[in-house]
């Protein structure tokens, strides 16, 4: 990944951010660059920001050029848990096996279903909402990862 030096803020600014795709009116690809230009979003903490650009990757490939009020529930398993009959790999599924992992994908279906709160309330060109009812991910079950461990930290007494 290239990262170009920022002009403005001297950060480095991953060039994906740089360049902006152009995605079909309607769809979820669409929303994600208006969200971008609210107040919401440059209140969000750059760390967050950071995350949602990151799981973005892992979203956007399946449902950026998708209208999010046609995803039904049957979408988000497959993307999330696959097809071990089809051999559709599930991000749930291990990086060998075509997934991410389970820790990538517990990220993604996180950012999914807060990119669903906050599309759901803006308007589209036409005056509809983006998203539109329940979101279809909330009847996946999602994988939690086990909690991460420090591996090699101890505690040691104070010197003083």
């Amino acid at each position: 990944m290239s990262y170009p030096l920022g002009v403005a803020t001297k950060a480095l600014i991953p060039i994906e951010q740089l360049i902006e795709r152009v995605f079909p009116p309607g769809s979820l690809g669409e929303a994600f660059p208006r969200y971008r230009t609210t107040g919401i979003w440059k209140t969000k903490k750059p760390r967050t920001q950071e995350v949602w650009w990151r799981y973005w990757k892992y979203i956007e490939p399946y449902f950026g050029e998708v209208d999010p009020r046609t995803v039904a529930m049957e979408h988000i398993d497959l993307w999330y848990n696959g097809d071990r009959d089809t051999k559709v790999a599930g991000l749930v599924w291990d990086r060998t096996e075509g997934g991410v992992g389970l820790r990538k994908a517990f990220h993604a279906m996180k950012i999914w279903r807060a990119m669903w709160e906050a599309f759901s309330t803006i308007n589209r060109d036409d005056g509809e909402r983006y998203c539109v009812g329940k979101d279809p991910s909330l009847s996946v079950k999602r994988q939690t990862p086990e909690a991460r461990k420090a591996i090699g930290y101890t505690t040691r007494p104070c010197a003083w």
